[in-house]
């Protein structure tokens, strides 16, 4: 039995900076160090790092290259986990959590009120796989774990045709296709249910407000919405975006300290434990925000 992790970069070489930057945290606090693919449409020194690389056949550099990752599953047991995420625990802990999961699992949770209009899709908008539909998967995609066989197959199957036919068929959010609202249906007609787990599991895309971060210790304490809750995690989703702005990239220069053994004397004090780095760094969101504004811009007039 083969188990190991997984993440996709192609296209733009931030993305395999910042695959990298993943691969790096879960190293500095993984228990057992399991193998750690690459899935790629070209080697560069970024992969060079990782354990494994797999060449896609033909790079889509979207959400169609997640709905492949069945045919290019390298493990027996595979943990994808999106590029743009940096590891603040041991990532190995969730071999336990998954170990009696679907052979097609990940972490969110499932809407058994098939009228709460919560969830990925809607019910009475799923055609001909109705009658197989029992619960609604709610979740972010920023991390899945398949297990080689049949079941695991039929879930990417699935999922690829409602892509294909993603208007003859209702999702919430989503007016063009998406790994999730696709992976999520797929799910339920094949019965694989999500694992309703918060502590040790993921938080996406976090405000600086609602978390407290330090990959040096490391700590990610997610405190809820209006402080609502709060629980530790093993992993940041920071979605791509995000990793263009300042509390990225403080916490990506404090992970590189920590690997050059660097996290003593005054240097680090000054710029990381009193945060002087992230404030000089925050400079750089003005570029970020305008250019999403920008990009929102250009939406806008294509649409109208």
């Amino acid at each position: 039995m083969t188990r190991g992790f997984v993440t996709i970069a192609t296209g733009a070489e931030r993305y395999f900076d910042i695959a990298r930057n993943l691969l790096w945290s879960y190293r500095q606090f993984a228990s057992e160090k399991y193998p750690f693919t690459i899935i790629c449409d070209r080697e560069n020194e970024y992969t060079a790092e990782f354990d494994d690389v797999i060449l896609l056949k033909e790079a889509h550099g979207n959400y169609l290259d997640k709905l492949q990752l069945y045919k290019y599953l390298p493990y027996d047991e595979t943990i994808f986990i999106d590029s743009d995420s940096l590891a603040y625990g041991d990532l190995d802990e969730w071999w336990d959590i998954f170990k009696d999961a679907a052979d097609f699992s990940l972490f969110g949770y499932a809407w058994t009120d098939l009228k709460s209009g919560r969830g990925w899709f809607v019910p009475d908008g799923t055609g001909e796989f109705k009658d197989r539909i029992s619960f609604i998967p709610d979740f972010n995609g920023g991390t899945y774990y398949m297990r080689r066989s049949e079941r695991c197959r039929k879930v990417f199957d699935l999922a690829n045709y409602f892509a294909e036919n993603f208007s003859q068929y209702s999702f919430n959010g989503f007016t063009t296709p998406a790994d999730e609202p696709c992976l999520a249906l797929a799910m339920a007609v094949e019965q694989c249910m999500p694992l309703d787990i918060k502590e040790k599991g993921l938080v996406f895309a976090p405000e600086k407000k609602d978390i407290e971060l330090d990959i040096c210790k490391p700590l990610a304490f997610y405190h809820g919405k209006n402080c609502e809750e709060g629980y530790l995690v093993n992993l940041i989703h920071w979605s791509n975006y995000r990793t263009k702005l300042a509390l990225y990239k403080f916490e990506v220069r404090k992970l590189t300290a920590l690997r050059e053994r660097k996290t003593e004397g005054i240097i680090y004090s000054l710029f990381y434990k009193y945060k002087i780095k992230y404030y000089m760094l925050t400079i750089l969101n003005i570029n970020a925000y305008m250019v999403r504004a920008v990009n929102k811009i250009r939406r806008s007039i294509r649409n109208f």
